[in-house]
C-alpha cells in the first residue's frame, strides 16, 4: 500500500506504508526525527485511520439525525390526526429516538473531534457508543413484542459490529500520541502534508461486507 504525500517544494512523493505498521507509532514527544518523517511516514498510517474513524461517525450522526426527524415528523402527524401510525407514539419507541438522538449528536461530535485529532474525541466516542447500544437493546425490546425475528436480530447485531468495528480503532496502540498537543504541534508545522482517510483493508472489506448484508436482510425485518 502507498500514500502520495505532498511536500511543499510542489513535488508528489510516493513513500510505501508497510500495512502492518498501523497502529505502531509509539510518543510523539520522544519523537528523534523530523516533522517531516514523523507525520509523513510513521504517523501517517495510524491518522490516515483516524481520520476515517471521523468520517464514519461523521456519516453515521448524519444518518441516526435523518432517521429521527423521520420518525418524528410520523408521530406529529399522527398526533394531529393526519396519519395512522400509533407505533410512532409508543413510550418504548420514543426513548429509541431520543437514545439515537444521543447517539448522533455524539457522532458528529466524535467526527469533528477525530478529524481534528482532538484528545477529548475518545469520550465522546464513548457516548456515541454506549448510546447506539442502548438503541439497539431497546429495539430488541420492541421487536421481542411480536417475537423476535432472525433476519431483524441480525441486522440489529451487523450494525453493532459496523460501529465497533472502526471504534476499535481508538483504544489500540499508537493512537494515544496522535491525541495530544505535541502531534498537533506537528500537524500544524506540516500543512504541505496531507493525509487522507483510510482504513487497513481488512477493515475497509469487514465494513462494506457488513453493511451490504444489512441492505440484503432489510426487507425480511418485520413492520412496525
Amino acid at each position: 500500500m502507498s500514500q502520495g504525500i505532498e511536500l511543499d517544494a510542489g513535488e508528489t512523493a510516493k513513500r510505501p506504508i508497510d500495512a502492518n505498521r498501523y497502529w505502531k507509532f509509539k510518543d510523539a514527544d520522544a519523537y528523534t526525527g523530523s516533522a517531516d518523517d514523523l507525520r509523513g511516514i510513521d504517523a501517517a498510517p495510524t491518522e490516515a485511520a483516524l481520520r476515517a474513524v471521523g468520517m464514519v461517525c461523521y456519516f453515521s450522526g448524519v444518518g441516526w439525525f435523518v432517521h429521527v426527524v423521520w420518525c418524528s415528523m410520523i408521530a406529529v402527524r399522527h398526533s394531529q390526526g393526519r396519519l395512522l401510525a400509533p407505533w410512532s407514539v409508543h413510550p418504548l419507541y420514543l426513548a429509541m429516538d431520543g437514545t439515537l438522538l444521543v447517539a448522533s449528536i455524539a457522532g458528529l461530535v466524535t467526527g469533528y473531534g477525530l478529524r481534528r485529532l482532538r484528545s477529548w474525541s475518545r469520550r465522546s466516542a464513548a457516548v456515541m457508543v454506549a448510546a447506539f447500544f442502548t438503541f439497539i437493546a431497546l429495539n430488541l425490546a420492541w421487536s421481542s413484542r411480536k417475537g423476535i425475528v432472525l433476519a431483524d436480530l441480525t441486522v440489529d447485531v451487523c450494525a453493532c459490529t459496523i460501529l465497533v468495528l472502526p471504534m476499535l480503532a481508538l483504544l489500540l496502540e499508537g493512537v494515544g500520541p496522535l491525541l495530544t498537543s505535541a502531534y498537533a504541534e506537528t500537524v500544524r508545522r506540516t500543512p504541505h502534508i496531507k493525509v487522507r482517510s483510510r482504513f487497513p483493508t481488512e477493515i475497509r472489506w469487514a465494513f462494506w461486507g457488513l453493511i451490504l448484508l444489512c441492505i440484503l436482510l432489510t426487507p425480511l425485518l418485520p413492520d412496525p
